[in-house]
């Protein structure tokens, strides 16, 4: 938030930061002090620790010690500075929604009385994770959704929005025209911040029917839309994506769901 939202005044976070900076410091791996540094190296900092947590994830365990006995007096930094970043939105926009995304990828974990990890923090951390003074978008574990607690769920959030394939091809087999217009535009929307106007079917593939037989393998699925794509980029030294490409891409992921599938006892996949 705080590189995203540039104009927002960064105060509230960085001072709250700096109150917690000597048990956080060590977990940063550094000796600098922080009061000393101007506004974009404390950032700078920042992003240090965040890197450290990342990269090691005993480290997990000691900043949620250290956060915890804090957290009501950081979602309040956080607030003010989402408040003041409200205030400074581009004319025209009037709402901030922040992504939280990769949630649903969090590896379960049992804790007392058949309860998991994921209980823990959407449920028991509902007030905190609604406490933002602004939209907020979280990805969960599809588990729980179908889970004994989806009733505590929708209790709390809502109706959970799940996002489905888009259909790329009908059950006879034929073509779905809106549905690869639209998994054409999903790539469209990726690739446009890198180079804008520019040709999908000449610039960025080679072919037409490249593109559309990449679209189809992708069964509609985003995800597997785009680690498509991200392969076939392997498979070449420069744009555009060729055929072959895409055909060793398509290979590669047959051959992964195959030996995914015999290992799992579903001999059934051919």
């Amino acid at each position: 938030m705080l590189e995203e939202l540039k104009n927002a005044d960064p105060a509230p976070i960085l001072g709250w930061l700096r109150d917690r900076w000597q048990d956080l410091k060590g977990l940063a791996l550094t000796k600098i002090s922080f009061e000393k540094l101007g506004v974009e190296a404390q950032i700078s900092e920042f992003a240090k620790l965040t890197a450290s947590i990342r990269a090691i994830p005993s480290e997990r365990q000691k900043i949620r010690e250290l956060v915890n006995p804090h957290t009501i007096t950081l979602l309040k930094a956080l607030n003010e500075f989402i408040d003041d970043a409200k205030r400074k939105l581009p004319k025209g926009k009037t709402h901030l929604v922040a992504i939280a995304d990769n949630l649903d990828r969090i590896v379960p974990i049992p804790q007392e009385q058949g309860r998991t990890n994921h209980e823990e923090i959407f449920l028991d951390r509902a007030q905190q994770l609604q406490g933002l003074n602004c939209h907020i978008i979280y990805t969960i574990p599809i588990s729980m959704v179908y889970s004994s607690r989806a009733a505590d769920l929708r209790d709390i959030y809502g109706n959970p929005q799940i996002l489905p394939m888009v259909m790329v091809q009908t059950p006879d087999g034929k073509t779905d025209a809106a549905g690869l217009a639209k998994i054409t535009e999903i790539i469209k929307k990726r690739i446009e911040p890198f180079a804008p106007n520019t040709n999908l079917e000449t610039e960025i593939f080679s072919s037409a029917e490249g593109l559309l037989r990449l679209c189809l393998m992708s069964g509609g699925h985003v995800r597997n839309l785009m680690l498509l794509v991200r392969s076939a980029i392997d498979y070449i030294d420069a744009l555009p994506i060729t055929d072959k490409a895409i055909q060793r891409s398509i290979t590669q992921a047959r051959d992964t769901a195959v030996l995914w599938n015999r290992r799992n006892g579903n001999y059934w996949l051919r």
